[in-house]
């Protein structure tokens, strides 16, 4: 059986998609990596406990002091959030717009085979097929590492803003006397703004931090430090 020259639907921005997702205003991405100091939030988890000096008889569980914290709208509504969801939507257009082009190329030259098939040997129209499917899995590989960078490049701005919010989160837990800090989103029934420090925690972030550069560096698996606020 002759094979099939390109398939169009495999060539797809599974991998641009996924980092246009990521770019939009849903990810919950502001903690810090384990091992970060006693009162940071060091997972991604719904609930996250807070470690407090034993209170009381050994044994009895403090009573608790809940705070509420929405991480996705300190990704919306920070400027350093805004900054880089602002720089990855830039860079997330330009690599569809590279493999977009290279998809393209493909279909016209698929096209080309096809309309010349009836000229051509049977050898010379199984060459130009394979040809075509090794750059179509070329291309599938492109996105690939397109997407491995991009995502790369996010991971690093989070954890650097991350770093930046822990001790701003640390000091308003200290200072509200709170013990347990619960995400917005596992929140079943909205709370009084009473038990909400998002806007305290975004003030306090943009005061110390407003802009972050993106690096589009695979090999950068460190955090770079985070810019200081702009005046």
């Amino acid at each position: 059986m002759e094979p099939n020259p390109v398939s169009q639907k495999n060539i797809v921005l599974v991998a641009i998609a996924t980092v246009l997702v990521l770019a939009g205003a849903g990810a919950a991405w502001f903690f810090l990596r384990p091992g970060a100091q006693p009162g940071a939030v060091t997972s991604p988890s719904a609930t996250v406990a807070i470690p407090v000096a034993p209170a009381g008889p050994v044994g009895r569980l403090p009573d608790p002091r809940i705070a509420v914290l929405d991480r996705n709208a300190i990704l919306q509504y920070s400027k350093v959030g805004q900054d880089i969801m602002k720089q990855m939507q830039t860079f997330t257009n330009q690599a569809r717009d590279r493999i977009t082009g290279q998809r393209q190329a493909l279909e016209r030259d698929a096209r080309q085979l096809q309309d010349q098939s009836s000229t051509l040997s049977a050898e010379a129209k199984q060459k130009r097929a394979e040809a075509l499917q090794q750059r179509e899995l070329a291309l599938q590989n492109a996105a690939a590492r397109e997407e491995a960078v991009l995502k790369n490049a996010l991971g690093v701005a989070q954890d650097a803003v991350g770093k930046a919010m822990g001790p701003i989160l640390e000091q308003v837990i200290k200072d509200r006397g709170v013990n347990l800090v619960m995400d917005r989103a596992a929140v079943p029934i909205a709370s009084g703004p009473e038990f909400d420090i998002t806007a305290d925690i975004i003030a306090q972030l943009d005061a110390k931090i407003t802009t972050y550069k993106v690096s589009l560096t695979p090999a950068a698996a460190a955090p770079a430090a985070a810019a200081p606020a702009t005046p």
